[in-house]
């Protein structure tokens, strides 16, 4: 019985292995240099599908390499992380060969080879105080990279500890604007029935300690810029909160139709320029406290500092969340604390088409970005930004009303001269090519369907 169960065994290792899978192998390297890096995940996602959480398909081993023996035949795109490490970039562009993913096709004549690799990331350090002089903990550190185009870009937040210390890791090479606040929490609204907020300004902490740039100024013209390498460590990054005027912003929230949505409306307060309209980075969630008006509606703003602001709200349908948006936004001037503004939402449309090439075959992964017209290119909700999928479709969501023309940029076609990476410093590099856009004039809850072809680099 024995020997026939060591038999039977025998067989089982020695089989061959099931004929119906592909083997997909390779190297994962320092880019630029022949270095296995280890503990690299490895993760293949079959065209078409979404790409999954979770476990990796496989890890390297210590000297970078990989196997995965389980893939059926069909097209993917393997893809390598790492912590700490980054996906090369050139010019602001990912790399496409040799870079940390690519597209392959698995069949079962013989093992699909992929060798990919990654850049290490660099760090910034420091230490934040308080304008006491005292260590200013739970404070947000914002590192933000300054593109060609003069943009920025938040690359990295962190808290600093107990002693104000703080690490900002994982970033890319580059020129960083470094800014210092404290959050005053998440949205904080006032639903009818119940105080909806994500948090509040530190007991310790004043409102007229006001976000402050690097090395120690109020004023984002003025911040000095931190030169990082790649893979460095930049230490004794150290500054502190600057004090100034702050002001408050109350008002109420119209929606006739709140029934049918969240019913906690996004705000963003988005510093407004002087001069030539101009974005200087992407708007993020302001930053609000609620106080004791309980009108249904009600909404509140703190720590404001003195300039010019769009401030705008967004809503969405419950189900499905993101189908459509209402929106409604003002432009305010705050020299003192302002009261009973009002806003009142309005529908929002959705654009949506297909790209397709010269041979009117779908295009894919092709940039396609929604350019207002110049005088509102000061304000960043206009813009609007996607990737066309596998069938070259895309849609945009939540487009305001307004006119708008469509671009669709292939990054292989720009390689030698690619666009800027931020929608915001577009307008200027696609002006030799607006005959080539497509005009569309959006109105409320409407939804546009276009066809759009590449740009062809212009010699």
């Amino acid at each position: 019985m024995t020997t026939i169960l060591v038999f039977l065994s025998m067989l089982v290792l020695t089989a061959p292995a099931p004929q119906n899978i592909g083997v997909i192998e390779g190297m994962i390297t320092r880019y630029g240099t022949t270095e296995g890096l280890a503990s690299v995940r490895i993760t293949i996602t079959r065209d078409g599908q979404e790409e999954l959480s979770g476990e990796p398909d496989a890890v390297t081993d210590a000297t970078g390499h990989f196997a995965i023996r389980n893939a059926a035949p069909g097209s993917y795109t393997i893809r390598a992380s790492r912590p700490g490490y980054l996906s090369p970039m050139q010019n602001e562009v990912e790399v496409q060969e040799g870079g940390s993913s690519k597209k392959i096709k698995v069949d079962l004549a013989q093992p699909t080879i992929v060798n990919l690799g990654l850049s290490p990331g660099a760090a910034i350090a420091g230490r934040v105080i308080d304008p006491f002089g005292r260590p200013a903990d739970a404070a947000t550190i914002e590192a933000s990279l300054i593109l060609q185009d003069g943009t920025a870009k938040t690359r990295r937040t962190g808290i600093s500890d107990d002693r104000g210390q703080y690490r900002l890791w994982g970033l890319e090479p580059g020129r960083y604007r470094l800014a210092l606040e404290y959050r005053r929490g998440g949205v904080a609204f006032f639903d009818g029935g119940n105080f909806v907020s994500t948090g509040a300004l530190p007991l310790f902490a004043s409102e007229s300690w006001i976000k402050t740039y690097f090395p120690g100024t109020v004023d984002v013209e003025r911040a000095a810029l931190v030169d990082v390498p790649e893979g460095g460590a930049i230490e004794g990054i150290d500054f502190g909160f600057q004090t100034g005027q702050a002001f408050k912003i109350t008002g109420t929230v119209i929606d006739p139709g709140r029934d049918k949505r969240s019913g906690v409306p996004d705000f963003y307060l988005i510093p407004l320029g002087s001069g030539e309209p101009k974005v200087l980075e992407a708007p993020r969630m302001a930053q609000n406290t609620m106080g004791s008006n309980r009108t249904p509606g009600a909404f509140e703003l703190r720590g404001v500092r003195p300039g010019r602001y769009l401030l705008y709200a967004e809503d969405w349908l419950v189900e499905p969340r993101g189908d459509n948006f209402v929106v409604s936004q003002v432009t305010l001037d705050v020299s003192s604390d302002l009261t009973d503004v009002t806003l009142v939402m309005g529908g929002t449309s959705i654009v949506e088409g297909v790209v397709r090439n010269a041979s009117q075959q779908p295009a894919s992964n092709v940039r396609v970005a929604l350019i207002p017209p110049e005088d509102r290119r000061g304000h960043p909700m206009f813009y609007k930004e996607v990737r066309s999928d596998a069938s070259g479709r895309f849609t945009i969501k939540g487009v305001m009303p307004g006119d708008y023309t469509v671009y669709a940029i292939d990054p292989a076609t720009f390689k030698e001269a690619p666009a800027p990476q931020s929608v915001y410093g577009l307008p200027p590099f696609l002006t030799p090519y607006q005959q080539h856009g497509v005009a569309v004039r959006a109105g409320a809850e409407e939804r546009i369907t276009v066809s759009v072809s590449p740009l062809v680099r212009q010699p």
